[in-house]
């Protein structure tokens, strides 16, 4: 494993910052590009349903791609199942021009954790369709060395769960990922703060 300065490498890109961000909890879309900026972020993960067109003053993906250096990745975040996140993809590919993509599939709303079963389904099909497909997932050593094999990037367990903040509570899982991974490991979810 190298040193924190090393570039990111997931599929056929580099990136100089390991952090990435989401575009969801801030205040207003001003607060979230400053924040982009600040951050030094170079990968920034908006849902499609932050794309609006029609309505300049939410439309999130346009106000983060004059920025120079950030590589937008969507997400399918709201979809309940494997057919909603491959729908999902396709479109934010067709609005981005981008193969880059965080595959999230959580169909209770309530709790948003990531169904296994679903999620594996979706990103063999995707893998098969050319997309770079980093998958939120559970801490689960098994499943991450399945997604892995399928084709996947990156494997993204959960820290926590989303918006929880509680910081590693998988961190024992999460060891033996990046043990048996041959691929990047980024933890997301539930994080208290970058240190964690």
């Amino acid at each position: 494993m190298g040193a924190l300065t090393d570039p990111l490498v997931i599929g056929k890109m580099s990136f100089g910052s390991r952090l990435l961000l989401g575009t969801g909890k801030f205040s207003g879309a001003s607060v979230m590009v400053d924040a982009v900026k600040a951050s030094g972020c170079n990968l920034i993960t908006v849902a499609l349903r932050r794309f609006n067109r029609e309505n300049p003053n939410d439309d999130l993906y346009a106000r983060l791609a004059r920025l120079d250096g950030l590589t937008i990745m969507p997400n399918t975040s709201g979809a309940r199942n494997a057919a909603e996140a491959v729908q999902a993809a396709l479109i934010g590919r067709e609005l981005t021009g981008n193969s880059f993509l965080k595959l999230e599939i959580h169909p209770n709303p309530h709790h948003l954790m990531p169904d296994p079963i679903e999620t594996y389904d979706a990103a063999k099909k995707l893998v098969a369709l050319g997309f770079t497909v980093l998958p939120y997932m559970p801490a689960d050593p098994v499943l991450a060395k399945r997604l892995e094999e399928a084709g996947c990037a990156a494997v993204m367990p959960l820290g926590s769960g989303i918006g929880t903040g509680h910081g590693l509570a998988t961190s024992e899982m999460i060891e033996l990922i990046i043990a048996n991974s041959r691929i990047p490991v980024i933890v997301d979810a539930g994080l208290r703060s970058p240190s964690d």
